[in-house]
């Protein structure tokens, strides 16, 4: 935290326990999504397609949410733990955790497709670029530009 602004533990609490919800929401959303489009007789029906896109928004959102609530955590903390400089955190398992978000819409993507569901999967691949773009704008880079700009603090203070 950054010690000339404040005591952030309040919020990055509240910020914390507002991540556990969405991702309990995305794995909720995840597992209805394939419980839908295996149980249901013919999911090719325009009533089932709508309900499964229904629940991708709302993965997508929940998703995006999730990230966004990472990224003002991250924007909250500007003391990287000794323990963790080491171990290649930032290179390795950021760029794993970014990842994982990205692999949850192709997995519906695939899901969509593998029921050979045409529109459903272009409809989904729609959302799912404009969502990771957004991110991307409103997330991605805003916390690259922090993240280089705490890295300048710290060099200039040593």
């Amino acid at each position: 935290m950054s010690k000339k602004d404040g005591d952030y533990s309040d919020y990055i609490s509240y910020t914390s326990n507002v991540l556990l919800i969405l991702a309990l929401f995305s794995g909720f959303t995840f597992a209805s999504i394939t419980i839908l489009i295996t149980q249901v007789p013919d999911p090719s029906q325009t009533l089932i397609q709508v309900t499964l896109f229904f629940l991708t928004v709302f993965l997508n959102i929940f998703l995006f949410a999730s990230f966004y609530s990472i990224g003002c955590i991250l924007h909250s903390v500007e003391d990287i733990p000794p323990a963790t400089r080491g171990l290649g955190y930032r290179k390795a398992v950021n760029p794993l955790i970014v990842a994982s978000f990205h692999l949850w819409g192709v997995a519906i993507m695939l899901m969509f497709l593998s029921w050979n569901l045409i529109y459903l999967t272009v409809a989904s691949a729609i959302l799912y670029v404009l969502f990771n773009v957004s991110g991307f704008v409103i997330v991605t880079k805003p916390n690259l530009e922090h993240l280089r700009k705490v890295r300048s603090r710290r060099k200039h203070s040593m």
